[in-house]
């Protein structure tokens, strides 16, 4: 595993100065932060590997430049700031194809933005959106997460 020098930070607090530091060690920068009208009570943070829903009240690791700043050589000069703890984690180089395929296969729209679940015999694509109505846009498993059309989803988010 990879570990980075983190300081905890209010979901609320996270601004586009700051990266997320996951719980294996991945990294990911914030670009904006703002409570989510899709969503109600969580904060939407958009970061570089798309959107988050967040609890604005719970903390979350933050990459600490400061930290990393005081880590130095005998001699002043800087040192890498990851600590690769296991050395397969440390080479990961993404998921097998099996496993890429079965996360694929659960989206409707597998690498896009939207996180609508796939329609199937089991989950068809039969339910209205709650907010315009539109029939046919939601499966059971988006209506059990509370989810809205894609249209929708992406008007509450934008403004438009």
């Amino acid at each position: 595993m990879t570990t980075h020098p983190t300081r905890k930070v209010r979901g609320s607090d996270l601004d586009n100065t700051m990266v997320l530091v996951g719980e294996s060690g991945g990294l990911s920068a914030i670009y904006d932060n703002g409570p989510s009208s899709a969503m109600p009570g969580l904060a939407l943070v958009e970061t570089e590997h798309g959107p988050l829903y967040l609890d604005p009240d719970q903390e979350y690791d933050v990459y600490d430049e400061a930290q990393a700043e005081d880590i130095n050589n005998a001699d002043g000069s800087a040192v890498d700031c990851c600590i690769y703890e296991d050395d397969d984690l440390a080479e990961f180089d993404g998921y097998d194809d099996d496993e890429m395929s079965t996360r694929a296969m659960m989206f409707a729209d597998p690498g896009g933005r939207s996180a609508l679940r796939a329609a199937s015999h089991r989950n068809p694509r039969n339910l209205p959106c709650p907010t315009c109505g539109e029939p046919n846009r939601l499966t059971p498993a988006d209506q059990a997460r509370s989810y809205q059309c894609d249209a929708c989803a992406d008007a509450a988010e934008r403004g438009f």
